[in-house]
C-alpha cells in the first residue's frame, strides 16, 4: 500500500478529468486504487468518469464499493439512485434515494428524481410527497413544480395541476412549450370537467320541465353540437307560441344532423312549425283537412300526440288573442331610456290577456314590434294581474348623436301612447388598454344617473357583456353619479394581437373611438422580429429591398414601438378624468444583492471578492456567491471560510450548470433585492455601488446600468470596442474610477444592452422580463443581451453609468471555450434578434461614448503635464508615422510631451486625439464638437504644431484650426502631394512622370486619378493650378518647412521659388555597422527586397527580373520579406519566395535567416527618405537601388552600394545584380549611419 503515490494518481485523474480525457482519468483512478484499495474518493471520481464514458454498469459497481469502505457518502447514492433505473432497478433506486435522504435530507434533487422513480412505478400518491418536498426545500426549484404536475394530472387533480404548472411558469417565464401545452390541457380538462358537471344539471332541469327554454340555452351554451337539444328547445319554444325561435332551433338541429328530418315526429313537428309561421304571418289561411298534418293515419302513439299538438297550434293562431289597445283600458308608465335601450310598463285597467302587443316608430317609420309581457309573475292584487313589462333596444341607424321622434302606439296604430324627442348623449373615455386590460368610464348624458351596459367585442367575436357600474368618484364630480366605470379583465394569451370594439349592449356600433389594438409590447416586437426572420423568402423583392427591410424598415419600427408604450398605455387624453393608480409603478427603496458566480482561478477571485467586501460603501450591500462546483480545491476552501465568517452567502451547485443558471440561482435566492450581476474576474473600488445605483435610478424604466471597463467590448475604455486585461500604465485602478468619477459622476448613456461582467438589474424589471433564458444559453455568452433585449421589448431602457469604472480581466470561467461560446452566441441572437447586429454596429459607429471617454482621456492628460506639441498626420501608417512615432520619442525624453491629431480611418466625420504611452483614443465629431477640440487643446496647453500630412483632413477644418489656436506650425513634406494628387510623382504602373507642364499633370488625373484619399478633394477643385496655389498658401503660413532630403529640396523650389525649405534628415539612432554579404551558398545569389512591394515600389521589375533571369537559367532568388501588391503574379516563379506581412519586431530576425548577398530598392519614384533602405543598412546588407530620389542620395551619400538608371533594360538589370552580388562576396566594409539630433534636440530640429 503507497497512499502517497495513490493520492498522485487521484490528483492526476482529476486533472485529466478537468480537461475531459476522461479514458486517461480512469487509468489514473485505478491506479490510484490499485496503490490504496479503500480510497472512497478514487472510487467515486472513477464511477464519475465512467458515467462519462457510458459505462453506466461499471459505475455502479465501482459507487457500491464506495459506499461499501464510506457508507456515509450520501451523494453516491444518490448517483446511484440516478443510474439504477437506466438498468431497470427502480426498487434498489429508491432504497438508495431513501439512504441519500437519510444522510442529506436538505437535498432537493434526492426528493425530485426520487419522485421520478416512482411515477415510473406508478405509485403516484409516494411521487406527489417525493415532489412536495422537495419544492418545500426548495421554492424556486421550477422543474419539480412540473414533474408534480405529471402526477397530479394523472390523478386528475386538475385544479392543483394548473397551479403547480402556473408555479413553474413565474420561476422559468421562458418555459418550454411542452409546459405551456400541458398548462392548458390541464385548463381545459378543469374547465370540461366543470362543463360536463353543468351539463348533467341543465338536463336533470329540462327532465322535471321540458319547457324550460332556459335550461335548454344553457346546456347548448355548453354542447352547441347537440341537435337532440336543438330539437327539445325547438318544442319548448313551439309549445310558448315562440314560432319563429322555434323554427330557427329545429333548423338548427337539421344543419347539424340533416338525417334528423327523416325521423317521422321531428318531421310532423317541423312541418307543423312551418304552417304556424305562415298562418301567422297572414300567408296560408287553415284547412285542416288538407293540411299535411292529416295525410297520415297509420301513427304511433307519440306521432298522434306530435300532431295533436302541432294542429291546436295551428288552429288558436287564427283567433287574434293579442288585443288591439283601447284608450280607456291602459296607461303606460315609461321608465328609463338609458343609452340605446328604452325600459318601461303598460298597464291595462280591465281585462286580462296574457300578451300585449305595442308598435315602436322612430321618425314616423316602424322599426318594431313588441310583445309586453307579465311584469310580475307574482301576481299580488287586480292592479299588479294588469301590469305588464316591455324593453326594446334603439336600431343603430339611430344612435347617430341627431334627434329623433320617438312614438308608440298600439297594435292597431290608432293610440300613440307615448311622444317624445330622442338623441343619443354618449361621453366617456377609455384610460387603459393594453394586452391585460381595458379601463374606463362612461355615461349617457341624457340619463346620467344609469349605468350602461356594454358588449366587448375581440377580432369581430363576442368577448364579454359588462355593466359600468364601478365606482368612479374622479367622474362622478363631473357628473353627479360615480357608478360609471368599467373593468375587463383580458386574456393575454388572447390578445397577442387583437382589434377590441365597445358597443352599447346588442348594438354593433363602435364607441369610444374604438376600434383600438390591444396587443402586448413583448408581442409587438416578436411579430416584427418574426417577419424579419421571414424576409429571405419573399421572392417578390430585390436584394436590395430586403436588406432595406431587414436593417433599416424593421429595426426603426422596433424602435419606434419601443419608445411609444408609455404613450399608448395612456390614450386620449386619460389624466383629464384619472389618473391611472392602477398601474402606474411607485418607486421603491430595494436592497442590494451582488451575485458573483465563481468557477476557477484561485488569485483573480480572491481579488474580485476582497475588494467587494472591503470596498466602502454608504449603502449596505449583500453578497451572494455560487460556487458553480469549482474543479480547484482551494476554491472550495477559500469560499467557505468567507461563508462560515459571515462575509458572504455562499451557493453551492454539486455539479457545474453554468453561468446562466448560477447568476439565475442567484437572483432567485433573494426575490426583492436589486442585484448586480459581478463576474469573478472583476475588480472593484469604492462606492462603486452606491454610484452604480444612483445611475439606474436617475429615471424611470431604467433596467440595467453597465459601468466603463477595460474589458467589456462597447463599455470598453480607453478604446472603443478594443479589450485588454490590464488597464493604461499611467494610472492606478483606484485612480482611474476617481477620474471617472470625477468627469461623468452624472453622465449616463442609453445603449442597446448592458454587459454581463457587471450588471446592475432593478428588482421590478427583473420581474416583468423574468429571469435568464438558461435552457437556450446554456453555459454564458449572449444570455444578457437577450435578456436585454427581452425588456427593451417592454419598454424598460439600459444605460452605461460612465461615472464608475470596474476592472475587468476577462473570460477566466471559459478561457478555452470563449471563441466558440462567442460564435454560437452570435449565431443564437442573429437568429432571434436579426436587427441586433445592426443597432450594435450603428451604435459602435456613431460612438455615443465618445464624450465620456474623452473627459476622462483630458483628465489623465492634464495630470501629465500643461505644455504639448500637436502633431497632425494622416491615418495611412508608412513612414510617415515611423518617423513621427521617432520624432516623438526623443522629444518625450527631453520631457516635451506630444499630442497627436488624426482623421479617423473609418469616417471623414470624426478625428482622433492620442498621446504616446498613454494608451488614450479622445474622439471628436467635427459636425459636433469642432468647437470643443480647439477648447481642448487651448486648455491642454498646446504651444506649437507640427504638421506632418494633411491626407483625411478637409481645408475648412484646418484653416479653422490653426486659426482659432493662432499658434506657429511647422511642416514635414514626406511626400509630393503638394504639387502632386497623386502623391508620388508617378503615372500608370508606379513609372515617374519626369515633372511634366501642368497641363499634362491634369490630364494624368483625369486618366489615372488622384490618391484614393484626395480623390474627392481633387474633384472639388478639379484644378492642377488651384490645387498648387491652395499648398502655396498652406506652406507659406508655415514658420518651417522640413524636407528629409536635398533632392526633396531641389524638386518642391522648382514649384515654389519664392519658399525656404529646411533640411532635416528624418531622426535615426548613430551606428557602426559592417556590410557584408550574408550568402554561404555559392551555388545560388539571394537578393531581398524589404516591405510593401507596390508598382511604384518596383513590383513590376521585380517581375520582369525574375521572369529573366528564370529564362536564361541565373541561379538567382528573390525574397520578399514581406508581401506585394500582387502575390499571385508570382505563382509560377519559382525563383520568387514572398514571405507575406511581419511584425516590426520580426524583420532582423527574417532578414538574418534569408541569408541575402544584398538588399534590392526598385522604387521608380523619387522617393522622400525609405526607412527600409535604413532597416537594410542596419542589418548589414549592401544596397542596389535605382538612382532616383531620396534613395540615390543616401546610396551615393554612403559611397557603398550600387546605382542603376530606372529605365536600364532588363538584360543589363539582370546583369548587373548578379555582378553586384559577387562584388558583395568578395568585400566587407564598416559604415556609420544614422542622423544624430542627440542633446537638445528641441533646438537641433526645431530651432526652438
Amino acid at each position: 500500500m503507497n497512499v502517497k503515490q495513490a493520492k498522485i494518481y487521484f490528483s492526476l485523474g482529476k486533472a485529466l478529468a478537468k480537461k475531459r480525457e476522461w479514458k486517461e482519468a480512469i487509468a489514473a483512478y485505478r491506479q490510484a486504487i490499485e496503490r490504496e484499495q479503500n480510497f472512497a474518493d478514487a472510487y467515486h471520481f472513477l464511477g464519475d468518469a465512467l458515467v462519462e464514458t457510458g459505462d453506466q454498469t461499471e459505475a455502479i459497481n465501482v459507487y457500491k464499493k464506495a459506499v461499501e469502505i464510506n457508507p456515509e457518502l450520501w451523494e453516491l447514492y444518490h448517483k446511484l439512485g440516478n443510474l439504477l433505473p437506466e438498468i431497470g432497478e427502480l426498487e434498489e433506486a429508491i432504497i438508495n434515494y431513501h439512504k441519500s435522504i437519510e444522510l442529506k435530507s436538505d437535498f432537493c434533487w434526492s426528493y425530485n428524481n426520487l419522485g421520478d422513480v416512482l411515477v415510473k412505478l406508478e405509485k403516484w400518491e409516494e411521487a406527489v410527497s417525493a415532489y412536495r418536498r422537495a419544492i418545500e426545500l426548495n421554492p424556486d426549484f421550477a422543474w419539480t413544480y412540473d414533474n408534480l404536475g405529471d402526477v397530479l394530472v394523472k390523478l386528475g387533480n386538475w385544479e392543483e395541476a394548473i397551479a403547480t404548472y402556473r408555479q413553474f411558469m413565474e420561476i422559468q417565464p421562458n418555459f418550454s412549450p411542452k409546459v405551456e401545452e400541458k398548462f392548458n390541457q390541464a385548463l381545459h380538462q378543469q374547465v370540461k370537467g366543470r362543463l360536463e358537471q353543468a351539463l348533467s344539471c341543465y338536463r336533470q332541469a329540462i327532465e322535471k320541465d321540458p319547457t324550460d327554454v332556459e335550461s335548454y340555452q344553457k346546456a347548448l351554451e355548453i354542447k352547441p353540437d347537440d341537435a337532440e337539444l336543438y330539437i327539445g328547445l325547438g318544442n319548448a319554444w313551439y309549445d310558448k307560441r315562440e314560432y319563429q325561435k322555434a323554427f330557427d332551433a329545429y333548423q338548427k338541429a337539421l344543419q347539424i344532423q340533416p338525417n334528423l328530418v327523416k325521423i317521422e315526429e321531428n318531421a310532423i313537428v317541423f312541418a307543423a312549425c312551418q304552417q304556424a309561421l305562415k298562418i301567422h304571418s297572414g300567408v296560408l289561411k287553415i284547412e285542416v283537412e288538407n293540411s299535411k298534418l292529416s295525410h297520415t293515419e297509420t301513427t304511433t302513439e307519440n306521432w298522434q300526440k306530435y300532431r295533436n299538438l302541432a294542429q291546436e297550434k295551428i288552429a288558436t293562431e287564427n283567433q287574434e288573442e293579442t288585443v288591439a289597445i283601447d284608450e280607456k283600458l291602459i296607461s303606460l308608465i315609461y321608465e328609463e331610456c338609458i343609452g340605446n335601450c328604452i325600459k318601461g310598463w303598460i298597464f291595462k285597467q280591465q281585462g286580462s290577456t296574457k300578451i300585449l302587443t305595442i308598435n315602436l316608430y322612430i321618425d314616423r317609420r316602424k322599426v318594431s314590434q313588441i310583445i309586453c309581457n307579465d311584469y310580475n309573475k307574482s301576481k299580488i292584487n287586480d292592479l299588479e294581474k294588469g301590469k305588464y313589462g316591455f324593453e326594446f333596444t334603439i336600431p343603430d341607424e339611430y344612435l347617430d348623436g341627431k334627434e329623433h321622434k320617438l312614438e308608440i302606439k298600439s297594435l292597431d296604430n290608432q293610440q300613440i301612447i307615448l311622444h317624445r324627442n330622442f338623441s343619443l348623449q354618449i361621453k366617456g373615455n377609455i384610460d387603459v388598454v393594453n394586452s391585460m386590460r381595458i379601463e374606463g368610464w362612461i355615461v349617457d348624458i341624457n340619463s346620467p344617473h344609469n349605468s350602461l351596459e356594454l358588449d366587448v367585442y375581440v377580432n369581430g367575436l363576442k368577448y364579454q357583456s359588462i355593466v359600468a357600474n364601478l365606482q368612479r368618484d374622479d367622474v362622478g364630480e363631473i357628473f353627479g353619479f360615480s357608478k360609471l366605470g368599467f373593468f375587463v379583465n383580458l386574456s393575454e394569451e388572447r390578445l397577442r394581437g387583437s382589434e377590441i370594439v365597445l358597443t352599447l349592449k346588442d348594438s354593433y356600433l363602435p364607441i369610444l373611438n374604438t376600434p383600438i389594438m390591444a396587443i402586448s409590447q413583448e408581442a409587438k416586437t416578436h411579430t416584427i422580429s418574426l417577419l424579419n426572420q421571414k424576409v429571405s423568402g419573399f421572392d417578390f423583392l430585390t436584394d436590395g429591398e430586403k436588406q432595406w427591410l431587414t436593417k433599416v424598415v424593421f429595426p426603426n419600427l422596433k424602435n419606434f414601438i419601443r419608445h411609444q408604450q408609455k404613450n399608448e398605455q395612456q390614450l386620449f387624453n386619460a389624466k383629464t378624468y384619472h389618473q391611472l393608480s392602477l398601474w402606474r409603478s411607485v418607486k421603491q427603496e430595494a436592497s442590494l444583492n451582488v451575485i458573483v458566480p465563481v468557477y476557477r482561478n484561485l488569485k483573480v477571485t480572491q481579488q474580485c471578492l476582497e475588494r467587494v467586501i472591503q470596498s466602502k460603501r454608504n449603502r449596505p450591500y449583500k453578497i451572494t456567491v455560487i460556487n458553480d462546483c469549482s474543479p480547484e480545491l482551494e476554491i472550495h476552501t477559500y469560499l467557505d471560510e468567507l461563508a462560515n465568517s459571515g462575509q458572504i452567502k455562499l451557493i453551492k451547485h454539486p455539479e457545474n450548470e453554468g453561468f446562466v443558471k448560477s447568476v439565475n440561482n442567484g437572483m432567485m435566492s433573494d426575490t426583492q433585492s436589486d442585484v448586480v450581476l459581478l463576474n469573478s474576474d472583476a475588480y472593484v473600488t469604492d462606492y462603486w455601488l452606491d454610484y452604480l445605483r444612483e445611475a439606474v435610478y436617475k429615471e424611470e424604466r431604467i433596467a440595467t446600468a453597465t459601468p466603463f471597463s477595460n474589458n467589456a467590448t462597447i463599455f470598453s475604455y480607453p478604446i472603443n470596442c478594443q479589450e485588454t486585461e490590464d488597464i493604461p500604465k499611467d494610472l492606478t485602478l483606484e485612480e482611474l474610477a476617481q477620474i471617472c468619477r470625477q468627469v461623468n459622476q452624472n453622465v449616463t448613456i442609453e445603449v442597446p444592452s448592458g454587459h454581463g461582467f457587471c450588471l446592475y438589474i432593478r428588482r421590478d424589471a427583473l420581474r416583468e422580463v423574468g429571469y435568464f433564458d438558461a435552457e437556450t444559453w446554456g453555459k454564458g455568452y449572449g444570455e444578457e443581451v437577450d435578456w436585454c433585449q427581452r425588456a427593451l421589448d417592454l419598454g424598460w431602457r439600459h444605460i452605461a453609468a460612465t461615472g464608475v469604472f470596474i476592472q475587468h480581466v476577462g473570460s477566466q470561467s471559459f478561457v478555452g471555450d470563449k471563441i466558440n461560446l462567442i460564435n454560437r452566441s452570435m449565431k443564437l441572437i442573429a437568429e432571434k434578434y436579426p436587427e441586433y447586429d445592426l443597432v450594435i454596429q450603428e451604435f459602435i459607429k456613431s460612438d455615443i461614448f465618445a464624450t465620456a471617454r474623452r473627459n476622462i482621456d483630458l483628465e489623465r492628460l492634464r495630470r501629465c503635464g500643461d505644455r504639448f506639441i500637436l502633431m497632425i498626420n494622416h491615418n495611412l501608417g508608412g513612414g510617415t508615422e515611423k518617423y513621427l512615432q521617432d520624432l516623438v520619442y526623443i522629444l518625450d525624453s527631453e520631457n516635451i510631451k506630444s499630442l497627436i491629431l488624426k482623421p479617423d480611418a473609418e469616417s471623414k466625420d470624426w478625428v482622433e486625439l492620442t498621446a504616446p504611452k498613454l494608451d488614450l483614443l479622445a474622439r471628436y465629431n467635427l459636425s459636433n464638437d469642432g468647437k470643443t477640440l480647439i477648447q481642448d487643446l487651448q486648455n491642454l496647453g498646446v504651444f506649437h504644431i507640427h504638421i506632418h500630412h494633411t491626407i483625411g483632413f478637409s481645408k475648412n477644418f484646418l484653416d479653422k484650426l490653426l486659426k482659432e489656436l493662432a499658434l506657429n506650425y511647422d511642416v514635414t513634406l514626406h511626400d509630393y502631394a503638394s504639387i502632386c494628387p497623386r502623391v508620388s510623382l508617378s503615372q500608370a504602373e508606379g513609372k515617374y512622370c519626369q515633372e511634366p507642364p501642368i497641363q499634362v499633370c491634369e490630364l494624368c488625373i483625369e486618366e489615372h486619378g488622384a490618391h484614393n484619399s484626395l480623390q474627392k478633394l481633387y474633384e472639388e477643385i478639379d484644378s492642377m493650378e488651384i490645387w498648387r496655389s491652395n499648398s502655396e498658401n498652406f506652406l507659406k503660413g508655415a514658420r518651417k518647412i522640413f524636407v528629409p532630403s536635398q533632392d526633396m529640396t531641389t524638386r518642391m523650389s522648382k514649384y515654389f521659388p519664392e519658399l525656404e525649405f529646411t533640411l532635416r534628415y528624418h531622426p535615426e539612432v548613430r551606428k557602426t555597422i559592417t556590410l557584408h554579404s550574408q550568402n554561404d551558398d555559392e551555388s545560388s545569389i539571394k537578393i531581398g527586397l524589404i516591405g510593401g512591394i507596390s508598382e511604384i515600389k518596383g513590383l513590376n521589375t521585380l517581375y520582369d527580373c525574375a521572369s529573366y533571369a528564370a529564362k536564361i537559367k541565373k541561379e538567382i532568388e528573390f525574397i520578399v520579406i514581406g508581401t506585394t501588391a500582387k502575390n499571385n503574379l508570382f505563382e509560377k516563379l519559382s525563383n520568387v519566395t514572398i514571405y507575406g506581412s511581419y511584425k516590426q519586431e520580426e524583420l532582423n530576425e527574417l532578414i538574418s535567416k534569408s541569408k541575402l548577398d544584398f538588399a534590392a530598392f526598385f522604387s521608380t519614384w523619387p522617393e522622400t527618405y525609405c526607412y527600409t533602405l535604413s532597416e537594410a543598412l542596419e542589418n548589414g546588407l549592401y544596397p542596389f537601388a535605382f538612382d532616383i530620389g531620396a534613395v540615390g542620395e543616401r546610396v551615393r551619400k554612403l559611397g557603398l552600394g550600387y546605382l542603376i538608371e530606372p529605365d536600364v533594360n532588363v538584360a543589363s538589370l539582370v546583369d548587373a545584380l548578379y555582378s553586384f552580388a559577387n562584388q558583395c562576396r568578395q568585400q566587407e566594409d564598416t559604415v556609420n549611419i544614422g542622423n544624430d539630433y542627440s542633446d537638445l534636440f528641441m533646438n537641433k530640429y526645431y530651432n526652438l
